[in-house]
Protein backbone atom coordinates (compact mmCIF):
# COMPACT_ATOMS: atom_id res chain seq x y z
CA UNK A 1 0.00 0.00 0.00
CA UNK A 2 2.78 2.76 0.52
CA UNK A 3 3.73 2.48 -3.02
CA UNK A 4 0.88 3.72 -4.30
CA UNK A 5 0.48 7.49 -5.19
CA UNK A 6 -2.51 8.18 -6.43
CA UNK A 7 -6.11 8.10 -4.57
CA UNK A 8 -7.86 4.58 -4.72
CA UNK A 9 -10.56 4.62 -7.09
CA UNK A 10 -11.81 0.62 -6.54
CA UNK A 11 -14.99 2.04 -4.31
CA UNK A 12 -15.69 5.34 -5.83
CA UNK A 13 -19.34 5.06 -4.51
CA UNK A 14 -18.62 4.94 -0.98
CA UNK A 15 -16.10 8.04 -1.11
CA UNK A 16 -18.87 10.87 -2.06
CA UNK A 17 -21.32 10.08 0.77
CA UNK A 18 -19.92 13.64 3.38
CA UNK A 19 -18.72 16.00 1.55
CA UNK A 20 -19.30 16.92 -2.16
CA UNK A 21 -19.99 20.65 -0.86
CA UNK A 22 -17.49 23.05 -1.24
CA UNK A 23 -17.05 23.62 2.83
CA UNK A 24 -15.67 20.87 4.77
CA UNK A 25 -16.83 19.35 8.22
CA UNK A 26 -15.07 21.10 11.08
CA UNK A 27 -14.37 17.48 12.81
CA UNK A 28 -13.75 14.00 11.95
CA UNK A 29 -13.33 10.64 13.38
CA UNK A 30 -9.73 9.62 11.71
CA UNK A 31 -10.64 5.56 12.41
CA UNK A 32 -14.10 5.68 10.80
CA UNK A 33 -13.09 7.67 8.18
CA UNK A 34 -10.53 5.03 7.50
CA UNK A 35 -12.68 1.89 8.16
CA UNK A 36 -15.66 3.77 6.11
CA UNK A 37 -12.96 4.54 3.03
CA UNK A 38 -14.47 8.34 3.04
CA UNK A 39 -13.97 11.00 0.59
CA UNK A 40 -13.79 14.98 1.05
CA UNK A 41 -13.01 17.83 -1.29
CA UNK A 42 -13.61 21.35 -0.46
CA UNK A 43 -12.13 24.07 1.12
CA UNK A 44 -11.33 25.27 4.67
CA UNK A 45 -11.03 29.40 5.55
CA UNK A 46 -6.77 30.39 6.23
CA UNK A 47 -8.05 33.64 8.63
CA UNK A 48 -9.32 30.53 11.15
CA UNK A 49 -5.94 28.88 11.31
CA UNK A 50 -4.62 31.12 14.25
CA UNK A 51 -0.84 29.53 14.36
CA UNK A 52 -0.75 30.63 10.68
CA UNK A 53 -1.76 34.19 10.88
CA UNK A 54 1.03 34.02 13.48
CA UNK A 55 3.38 32.76 11.02
CA UNK A 56 2.18 35.70 8.23
CA UNK A 57 1.72 38.62 11.28
CA UNK A 58 1.48 41.46 9.22
CA UNK A 59 -0.18 40.07 5.60
CA UNK A 60 -3.39 39.06 5.71
CA UNK A 61 -4.96 35.61 5.23
CA UNK A 62 -8.31 35.97 3.31
CA UNK A 63 -7.66 32.52 0.43
CA UNK A 64 -8.64 29.28 1.47
CA UNK A 65 -6.68 25.77 1.17
CA UNK A 66 -8.10 23.64 -1.27
CA UNK A 67 -8.35 20.26 0.64
CA UNK A 68 -8.85 16.74 -0.51
CA UNK A 69 -8.86 13.35 1.20
CA UNK A 70 -9.04 9.83 1.27
CA UNK A 71 -9.73 7.58 4.24
CA UNK A 72 -9.07 3.42 3.71
CA UNK A 73 -7.39 0.45 5.27
CA UNK A 74 -4.61 -1.18 3.44
CA UNK A 75 -3.47 -4.65 3.02
CA UNK A 76 -1.59 -5.09 6.12
CA UNK A 77 -5.04 -3.81 7.80
CA UNK A 78 -3.37 -0.59 8.88
CA UNK A 79 -6.11 2.50 8.70
CA UNK A 80 -4.57 5.89 6.56
CA UNK A 81 -5.52 9.20 5.54
CA UNK A 82 -4.16 9.95 2.59
CA UNK A 83 -4.93 13.41 1.07
CA UNK A 84 -3.13 16.93 -0.86
CA UNK A 85 -3.49 20.37 0.63
CA UNK A 86 -2.69 23.27 -1.71
CA UNK A 87 -2.80 26.99 -0.59
CA UNK A 88 -1.28 30.90 -1.86
CA UNK A 89 -0.15 31.91 1.59
CA UNK A 90 1.35 35.65 1.62
CA UNK A 91 4.81 35.87 3.53
CA UNK A 92 7.01 38.76 4.04
CA UNK A 93 10.26 38.31 1.73
CA UNK A 94 13.18 38.61 4.05
CA UNK A 95 15.52 40.34 0.82
CA UNK A 96 13.52 43.16 -0.10
CA UNK A 97 10.33 43.03 3.06
CA UNK A 98 7.30 43.01 0.62
CA UNK A 99 4.72 40.73 0.17
CA UNK A 100 5.05 37.81 -1.65
CA UNK A 101 2.46 34.67 -2.21
CA UNK A 102 3.81 30.93 -1.36
CA UNK A 103 2.14 28.50 -3.20
CA UNK A 104 2.35 26.12 -0.52
CA UNK A 105 1.33 22.24 -1.50
CA UNK A 106 1.38 19.29 1.00
CA UNK A 107 0.93 15.46 -0.31
CA UNK A 108 0.12 13.25 3.36
CA UNK A 109 -0.33 10.07 4.05
CA UNK A 110 -1.09 8.93 8.17
CA UNK A 111 -1.82 6.18 9.97
CA UNK A 112 -3.89 7.06 13.10
CA UNK A 113 -2.55 5.37 16.42
CA UNK A 114 -3.43 5.89 20.19
CA UNK A 115 0.07 5.77 21.49
CA UNK A 116 4.32 6.43 20.83
CA UNK A 117 4.58 2.52 20.87
CA UNK A 118 2.41 1.92 17.65
CA UNK A 119 3.88 4.88 15.96
CA UNK A 120 7.43 3.27 16.19
CA UNK A 121 5.60 0.28 14.62
CA UNK A 122 4.24 1.97 11.45
CA UNK A 123 5.99 1.24 8.14
CA UNK A 124 8.31 4.31 6.90
CA UNK A 125 5.43 5.97 4.38
CA UNK A 126 3.41 6.62 7.10
CA UNK A 127 3.36 9.72 9.27
CA UNK A 128 1.79 9.09 12.74
CA UNK A 129 -1.67 10.66 14.12
CA UNK A 130 -2.03 10.46 17.56
CA UNK A 131 -5.78 9.93 18.65
CA UNK A 132 -7.68 9.08 21.40
CA UNK A 133 -10.51 6.17 20.58
CA UNK A 134 -13.65 7.72 19.96
CA UNK A 135 -12.53 11.16 19.90
CA UNK A 136 -12.42 13.52 16.29
CA UNK A 137 -9.90 15.59 15.40
CA UNK A 138 -10.67 18.89 13.80
CA UNK A 139 -10.02 19.00 10.54
CA UNK A 140 -8.53 22.48 10.44
CA UNK A 141 -5.81 21.95 12.74
CA UNK A 142 -4.89 18.74 10.67
CA UNK A 143 -4.39 21.27 7.21
CA UNK A 144 -2.89 23.90 9.19
CA UNK A 145 0.03 21.30 10.39
CA UNK A 146 0.72 20.02 6.70
CA UNK A 147 0.72 23.94 5.75
CA UNK A 148 3.29 24.78 8.26
CA UNK A 149 5.06 22.15 7.94
CA UNK A 150 6.13 23.06 3.60
CA UNK A 151 6.65 26.89 4.75
CA UNK A 152 9.95 27.73 3.90
CA UNK A 153 12.16 29.16 7.02
CA UNK A 154 13.17 32.12 5.09
CA UNK A 155 10.24 33.34 2.73
CA UNK A 156 12.20 34.85 -0.57
CA UNK A 157 10.64 35.81 -3.84
CA UNK A 158 12.66 34.22 -6.40
CA UNK A 159 16.26 36.30 -7.65
CA UNK A 160 14.49 37.58 -10.31
CA UNK A 161 11.22 38.76 -9.20
CA UNK A 162 12.45 40.36 -6.36
CA UNK A 163 13.17 44.26 -6.14
CA UNK A 164 16.38 43.65 -4.57
CA UNK A 165 18.89 43.31 -6.74
CA UNK A 166 22.47 41.18 -5.56
CA UNK A 167 25.48 41.54 -7.45
CA UNK A 168 26.83 39.12 -9.67
CA UNK A 169 29.70 39.40 -7.26
CA UNK A 170 27.98 39.67 -3.89
CA UNK A 171 25.81 36.70 -2.03
CA UNK A 172 23.72 37.02 0.38
CA UNK A 173 26.63 35.72 2.90
CA UNK A 174 28.45 38.32 1.88
CA UNK A 175 26.02 40.98 2.72
CA UNK A 176 25.57 39.56 6.39
CA UNK A 177 29.56 39.68 6.52
CA UNK A 178 29.32 43.33 5.51
CA UNK A 179 26.75 43.97 8.00
CA UNK A 180 28.34 42.06 11.06
CA UNK A 181 31.12 44.39 10.00
CA UNK A 182 29.84 47.49 9.98
CA UNK A 183 28.69 47.07 13.57
CA UNK A 184 31.65 45.86 14.27
CA UNK A 185 33.29 49.42 13.19
CA UNK A 186 30.60 51.44 15.00
CA UNK A 187 30.92 49.55 18.16
CA UNK A 188 34.84 50.08 17.89
CA UNK A 189 34.03 53.61 17.13
CA UNK A 190 32.12 53.98 20.18
CA UNK A 191 34.26 51.76 22.41
CA UNK A 192 37.06 54.54 21.70
CA UNK A 193 35.26 57.35 22.46
CA UNK A 194 35.43 56.54 26.19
Amino acid sequence: MCSENSFDTVNTSLYYVSAMNKRLPLTIDPIKFAEERLFIKGSLSLCDMSRLVDVCKREKLSADASVQMEGGIDRQGLPYLRGIVEADIPLTCQRCLKTMSYRAFSEFTLSPVFNEKQAEKLPFCYEALIVKAGFEIVLSDLVEDELLLVLPLIPKHDETVCPVVLSEQTDESDLVSQSKSLFAKQLARELSKK
